[in-house]
């Protein structure tokens, strides 16, 4: 084999730069590995952090430990890739890895207050740095290669099979640490604190600005062409200025963002709320009525919008189908996974760490599906891989609602944790790249934004729905079982609406195809 020295020049050129290259994917990814494992690290050792809180055993507090960090997530990811779009998606990233170091360590520091609420604004602050992290990671990914190239699908895959290994790495962590005496739970904090620093550096150093991954992109047509015309804006120069008296504000589309963000927390806080003061409160109704109505004032106000956050684009059927079965799917993923650890620690009195080991068969399956999803995109198209992907949640959240108490591991659990990540795994990727393959490249971090605001907004509020129905069937708190029923059965329904838009979303997709063909062969018959 010839060494470095008798290479060509130009060979160690392309070897180094297929070196960074994979090493930015690399780092992108861990914005989706990170975001899952700031999500394992509370789940696992619940019983030991709410311990050390005094709220043991209390549902409306320990709920807020996972809920407060997806509803953050959920709510600030849309405006969050517009920045990306404007000022830049490489420089959102270091903020997002800076600001989430940052609240992990306030989060492991927050244990010396000895507040729970004070943990769970810590919760939700650290959420702000995930939903700046994910729609510019996934804005990143989208502009460096073509649609429908091999690499575009690998990339996406590879982002989405972080999930579920995230998820078990926070978790495995966490519990670690929270059974050594000398240091506890927050040390998973601050373990995360360490790693988000160093990837903030590392995303200096490595990750391309716009300019250059525009420069390096191999494509060219209308896209490009429009791009080639746009004004420059921080180091993002693809962002669309067509009005030159367009002010920030304008292109942010500061004031609709402002009413959605605060429509979607108040309507989220007053669901989850709503576990621990009682639906019969007057103030809860009240929130989710505000919530409400300021949601459906920002599709108003976004109708009239010279810069929506959301382009009408999206909105077509297949567009909104492929929303909702994220939307749908995901929240039934949260509550898999939040009420089957309770039941494998609450139930059958699983060790927080065998509990772990036993969710170990996520990683695996999570990697095999989602770089088989990269093989059947290509094959099969986006439509397929949903369908399988709803399939997937729902056959996992049925093993899981019907699993009896003194059954094996080996029957319905172990099979049920092998399947979940291949919703995760292929229905993060075909909804990513339906939505990406929509929109513009400069409309890239909105792409990103979408699906993470479907994903993470669903899993907090998937986690109000379910808590609510635990809450009516747990004989006031003194049948646990019947509780944790009453709420898998809640994501067995939201999944298997999910199966029925994904099949209704593949009809669609055959008839528009199917239609293509004939109108390209009607054209051709008039070809002399």
């Amino acid at each position: 084999m010839p060494s470095a020295a008798t290479l060509p020049e130009s060979s160690i050129v392309k070897l180094l730069s297929a070196a960074k290259e994979l090493l930015c994917v690399a780092i992108l990814c861990c914005s989706m590995l990170l975001t899952q494992a700031a999500l394992g690290q509370v789940l696992f050792p619940l019983e030991r952090i709410s311990e050390s809180f005094g709220v043991k055993g209390d549902l409306g507090q320990t709920s807020w430990f996972a809920a407060a960090y997806s509803l953050t997530v959920g709510t600030l990811v849309l405006p969050s890739g517009r920045m990306g779009d404007l000022f830049g998606h490489k420089l959102l990233l270091v903020i997002g890895f800076s600001w989430f170091s940052l609240w992990s360590m306030v989060a492991g520091l927050s244990s010396y207050s000895g507040s729970a609420i004070f943990f769970d604004v810590c919760r939700g602050l650290q959420g702000v740095g995930p939903a700046i992290l994910l729609p510019n990671g996934i804005a990143i990914l989208g502009r460096m290669y073509p649609p429908g190239s091999v690499k575009k699908y690998l990339s996406f895959s590879a982002f989405a099979a972080t999930a579920p290994n995230g998820a078990l790495l926070g978790a495995v962590f966490s519990v670690l640490f929270s059974q050594n005496p000398s240091l506890g739970w927050p040390w998973a904090f601050y373990m995360l604190a360490i790693v988000c620093a160093l990837l903030a550096l590392l995303s200096i150093l490595v990750v391309p600005n716009a300019t250059e991954v525009d420069a390096e992109r191999p494509e060219s047509g209308s896209d490009a062409e429009t791009e080639a015309t746009a004004t420059p804006v921080g180091d993002a120069p693809s962002v669309m200025v067509d009005d030159d008296d367009a002010t920030m504000l304008d292109r942010l589309d500061l004031w609709p963002a402002v009413v959605v963000v605060t429509g979607m927390i108040l309507f989220n806080y007053a669901f989850n709320q709503a576990l621990v003061s009682g639906w019969q409160k007057a103030y809860v109704w009240a929130l989710l009525l505000v919530g409400f109505l300021m949601i459906s004032a920002f599709f108003w106000m976004e109708a009239r919008s010279r810069y929506p956050l959301i382009p009408t684009s999206v909105f077509t059927l297949r567009g909104s189908l492929i929303l909702a079965c994220i939307g749908l799917g995901w929240s039934s993923f949260g509550i898999w996974i939040f009420y089957c650890v309770r039941f494998l620690q609450n139930i059958r009195s699983v060790s927080p760490l065998l509990s772990v080991a036993q969710f170990a068969p996520c990683g695996v399956t999570g990697l095999t599906a989602a770089f088989a999803s990269s093989e059947i995109l290509r094959r099969a198209g986006p439509a397929t891989v949903m369908a399988l992907a709803m399939s997937a949640f729902c056959v996992g959240s049925i093993l899981i609602a019907t699993m009896p108490v003194q059954q094996t591991y080996w029957a319905q659990a172990f099979v049920s944790i092998a399947v979940m990540p291949f919703g995760m795994d292929m229905s993060f990727p075909a909804g990513s790249i339906i939505i990406s393959d929509l929109l513009p490249h400069h409309q890239q971090g909105t792409a990103g934004s979408l699906v993470n605001t479907v994903v993470n907004y669903s899993i907090a509020l998937g986690l109000g729905f379910a808590g609510t129905v635990e809450q009516q069937v747990n004989d006031h708190g003194s049948n646990s079982l019947s509780g944790i029923r009453g709420a898998t059965y809640i994501g067995i329904g939201f999944s298997g609406l999910g199966v029925a838009l994904a099949i209704a979303n593949l009809v669609v997709e055959r008839r528009q195809a199917r239609g293509g063909r004939l109108e390209d062969k009607e054209k051709g018959g008039f070809k002399l």
